[in-house]
């Protein structure tokens, strides 16, 4: 399978030197990026930028990448803003109630479309994402969240985290828009979302694409375009 491109972008000094430490911060979901990784995409670097799949390091946060104002201002151009991991987005929806991995994934995908269409104002100058977790897709509709190992209830549901687990650190703008999207759907079933999401142009389009040519991922762009002018 092929997946749409999406990177992290890292600079090099004049020197030809990793702008950055060998190692990255451990993200929210243990992000980390070998030093045998960095070296492997330096030799390819243009304009002296690194760019790493992020099919080699895992989900990045952007507050997580520890890089200094004239890091950010270099790589603004080029590399979206990404406000939060999936993991944090589950833990959030979390803290409000015992909810089954199929709803989970779901609500953050709504939130992901969500997020996209207010803080973007084209498809093609994508700025800022709310994860840079790839969205993958499936015969059920997008998968956007790995399997967790959290304690589930008699239902099969993960269960609802204490104040103590909801580590999440997120602005105020993120927090409103993911109550929102509780509030949407909250009394929403799994199977009601799916229905909902199989069906939009967005994931139609993305089976169109893994069928035809083999894309097993979708595209923030495609994704914002097909929602733009959608009552969702």
């Amino acid at each position: 399978m092929r997946t749409a491109n999406s990177y992290v972008l890292i600079l090099m000094n004049d020197d030809g030197l990793i702008s950055l430490p060998n190692s990255l911060a451990l993200g929210t979901d243990g992000v980390n990026v070998p030093s045998y990784v960095l070296s492997a995409y330096a030799l390819k670097a243009r304009d002296g930028v690194i760019r790493i799949p992020l099919s080699e390091i895992g989900e990045v946060k952007t507050a997580d990448l520890n890089e200094d104002n004239y890091i950010k201002r270099r790589l603004f151009p080029y590399r979206p803003y990404y406000a939060s991991t999936s993991i944090e987005i589950a833990k959030f929806f979390l803290s409000k109630a015992s909810i089954s991995h199929r709803k989970l994934n779901y609500l953050i995908y709504l939130a992901f479309v969500d997020y996209l269409i207010c803080n973007n104002q084209s498809k093609d100058q994508i700025k800022r994402l709310l994860f840079s977790r790839q969205i993958k897709v499936s015969a059920q509709g997008p998968n956007c969240l790995r399997k967790l190992r959290w304690i589930k209830d008699n239902h099969g549901k993960y269960q609802q985290l204490p104040p103590a687990q909801c580590d999440y650190e997120l602005d105020s703008a993120t927090i409103n828009l993911l109550n929102q999207v509780w509030h949407k759907y909250q009394f929403t079933s799994a199977s009601g979302l799916e229905k909902q999401i199989a069906n939009t142009i967005a994931m139609n389009l993305a089976w169109y694409y893994e069928s035809e040519i083999d894309v097993d991922s979708m595209s923030p762009n495609d994704i914002y375009q097909c929602y733009e002018n959608e009552d969702f």
